[in-house]
């Protein structure tokens, strides 16, 4: 496999090879739903809920909610919501162009509205409302499934 890989074009060799981590991404967030499905819950509180923006158009607005729970008699405060990508939890400036969006994260998400919360047993401090993947996962799924496609054709097509 290896020869073919070395006789292959370099585009075919580089979609496979992407492919493979692509793939490997997709496991890890597969697993981490998965374990994530079977730990306890607690009931939390939103915090705040508001929309963040990174680049210029609507393509990079992404929800920030933040919440705390407690566990044990200690308290604890998060923004993961789902798996996948998050946005950066520094320097990001609120996204107060999009009142439609904002207004419906707010509607999600009310503040002080009481809301059930999956956390990690062995750290309290990892934890995520819904026990699924984000959107981002999936877009990444797709174009590694196209890579995949591309790369095998490439690399064991005819030649």
């Amino acid at each position: 496999m290896i020869r073919l890989l070395i006789d292959a074009p370099f585009s075919a060799t580089a979609m496979f090879l992407a492919s493979l981590v692509g793939c490997g991404y997709a496991m890890v967030q597969a697993v981490r739903v998965a374990t994530a499905m079977r730990w306890p819950t607690v009931e939390g509180e939103i915090l705040s809920a508001y929309l963040v923006q990174n680049g210029f158009d609507t393509r990079g607005l992404y929800e920030r909610v933040t919440y705390r729970y407690d566990v044990g008699g200690q308290r604890f405060v998060n923004d993961r919501v789902r798996f996948g990508p998050q946005p950066q939890r520094v320097s990001i400036v609120p996204a107060a162009g999009h009142p439609p969006a904002t207004t419906a994260i707010g509607e999600q998400y009310p503040v002080g509205r009481p809301v059930r919360v999956r956390y990690n047993p062995r750290r309290p401090q990892d934890s995520v409302l819904h026990a699924q993947p984000n959107l981002t996962v999936f877009v990444i799924i797709a174009a590694t499934a196209v890579c995949l496609f591309v790369g095998v054709r490439g690399v064991f097509g005819p030649r």
